[in-house]
């Protein structure tokens, strides 16, 4: 079999010292907590999406599926994925789902970041911002820090749920020999979502907004 052409990822922006002027307020939007709590949700339903794939390539149902995948972490999932695909699939298929988890594996990075961070804004520019101290910064004293537009993440909200509807796209595409899988299969009556705001790819179902921000 070919193997599939790896998906790029983005790169990300160099690191800059803080200017002098600039300050960390420790406050957070109330629509960004709702953002950053959808992002966790969403994550969730999608690693569950992926154990339930695993356990689609395999064959097995939940009692058995669940001893191989509960206490791996996401890279583990990824790679098992990966490889029982490139044994079961055919090339077309293996080659849409190693595109599709290229993808999950670069959201990984952000949603790790988004999670384990630490929030807040950058003043003067009231710009939203996360903290970490994993990735390494010019001084030993310092933090790496990102921002996080309110546009950024709805488009990765939109992105994590492009991934697991690709997920289940092809899980239903693929054939089991598993009883009561199939029977699964036949009551879920799965069908893609139809996006409810169609001019904007990258909005994801809409949040209630705040009149105001504070």
């Amino acid at each position: 079999m070919v193997k599939p052409p790896k998906t790029p990822r983005p790169q990300k922006p160099p690191i800059q010292p803080p200017r002098i002027d600039q300050t960390v307020d420790i406050t957070v939007s109330l629509i960004h907590e709702k953002l950053i709590g959808r992002i966790v949700i969403t994550w969730s339903k999608l690693e569950s999406c992926l154990e339930d794939f695993i356990w689609h390539l395999l064959d097995m149902n939940m009692d058995r599926g669940r001893i191989i995948t509960t206490r791996l972490d996401v890279i583990a999932k990824i790679r098992m994925t990966r490889q029982f695909a490139e044994l079961k699939l055919p090339e077309t298929q293996f080659h849409t789902l190693s595109a599709i988890l290229d993808k999950m594996d670069i959201l990984r990075e952000d949603r790790n970041f988004i999670v384990h961070g630490t929030w807040g804004r950058s003043m003067p520019e009231n710009m939203h911002i996360c903290l970490s101290l994993r990735p390494t910064p010019l001084a030993p004293d310092q933090a790496v820090s990102e921002t996080f537009p309110e546009t950024r993440l709805r488009a990765i909200i939109a992105d994590i749920e492009q991934i697991k509807t690709g997920l289940l796209d092809l899980m239903f595409a693929i054939p089991t020999s598993c009883a009561e899988r199939q029977e699964l299969l036949r009551q879920s009556g799965w069908r893609r979502p139809q996006p409810e705001h169609p001019s904007s790819e990258t909005e994801p179902s809409p949040l209630p907004r705040p009149s105001e921000e504070k």
